[in-house]
């Protein structure tokens, strides 16, 4: 399971925090509770920049990866970033529950680093007939936004599936931590060992199962956990990149 989460903020006294949550390749469910709001109908997005240095307004436009117009949650045609409204009671507050399938937390259509805005206004889904509906969904002013943060999979979550990997592979006779080819014994003691996200060479050959990628002189390794250890690069990691399902 994936996860990320957005803290909201506001000028205005808005509050609140969203978590999303995806399993696999299914839809992604997203859960908040927001404070401090005008009761009625809010419009809210996913924009397209997690930018929020000149507020929400460097957020830029909806998330729209296939250049759609705007609609409502269940058209077919519209922004991914499309949510509709959240409901505010009386008291300023809405806590809700979304399940959409165009939010991905993975993959180049990934919502991770980009931002969510609760605008001023309803969101009229693309149907109201103003200028902005096919837009903006005239959901006028952004009086609250926030940064989608990832959420790093837990200890626990991973050992559990280095323990499986391990499993597959030792099922076909092959203990990747038994061989020098594959296993670094143990990888800290390279001088030149250094974590290499901004590395372009190293990031794409890295598959993305890796919790860090690191660079050894003049070739990268994936370490899946403290356990499990690889190389990164094209030749070596595709002999085993069937059995670990990256």
């Amino acid at each position: 399971m994936v996860k990320a989460v957005v803290v909201l903020n506001s000028s205005e006294g808005v509050k609140g925090t969203v978590n999303f949550t995806q399993e696999g390749d299914g839809p992604t469910t997203v859960t908040g509770t927001l404070s401090g709001l005008k009761p009625g109908l809010h419009g809210f997005h996913v924009h397209a920049l997690g930018d929020t240095t000149n507020g929400c307004m460097s957020t830029g436009p909806h998330f729209n990866p296939a250049n759609k117009e705007h609609g409502a949650p269940e058209d077919e045609h519209r922004h991914a970033g499309d949510l509709g409204n959240v409901n505010v009671g009386d008291d300023g507050t809405v806590s809700f529950t979304i399940v959409d399938k165009q939010i991905p937390l993975t993959g180049p259509h990934s919502i991770v680093g980009r931002a969510v805005v609760v605008h001023a206004d309803p969101d009229d889904l693309g149907k109201g007939g103003h200028e902005l509906s096919k837009s903006t969904g005239n959901a006028g002013g952004r009086i609250a936004c926030g940064f989608v943060h990832g959420i790093s999979r837990s200890s626990i979550e991973l050992r559990e599936e280095d323990d499986q990997t391990l499993k597959q592979l030792q099922q076909q006779d092959h203990d990747p931590r038994s061989s020098s080819e594959y296993y670094d014994d143990p990888p800290k003691f390279s001088k030149n060992r250094r974590l290499c996200d901004l590395d372009a060479d190293c990031i794409y050959q890295c598959p993305k199962k890796c919790v860090k990628k690191y660079c050894y002189d003049y070739h990268c390794q994936c370490e899946l956990s403290l356990n499990l250890v690889l190389p990164c690069d094209i030749a070596s990691f595709n002999n085993l990149k069937n059995n670990l399902h990256v």
